[in-house]
């Protein structure tokens, strides 16, 4: 099922933000930061970390020097996993 993460995925054009480090769609200057999910569980949306890789889901890293924005689109879309058992 092909998803288009660029699409205003929420009613909220800024995405399910919650207040961390670097707020939804303002410019992230590290070159390197980790996205977290720690609290998934929890139904927390993702976050931006800049200090601690031991929690880091994914590790970004910016050659380029881009400007890079963090738009949290967790529970936006129905991405379903399948799960089997072995017997």
């Amino acid at each position: 099922m092909p998803i288009d993460f660029f699409a205003v995925p929420c009613a909220n054009p800024a995405g399910n933000c919650v207040a961390n480090t670097f707020p939804c769609l303002t410019s992230i200057p590290n070159q390197q930061f980790g996205i977290t999910d720690e609290d998934g569980n929890n139904s927390k949306p993702a976050k931006i970390d800049t200090t601690d890789p031991t929690i880091w889901d994914l590790l970004v890293t910016n050659y380029s020097g881009v400007d890079v924005r963090f738009k949290a689109i967790d529970w936006c879309f129905p991405i379903y996993s399948v799960y089997s058992s072995a017997t």
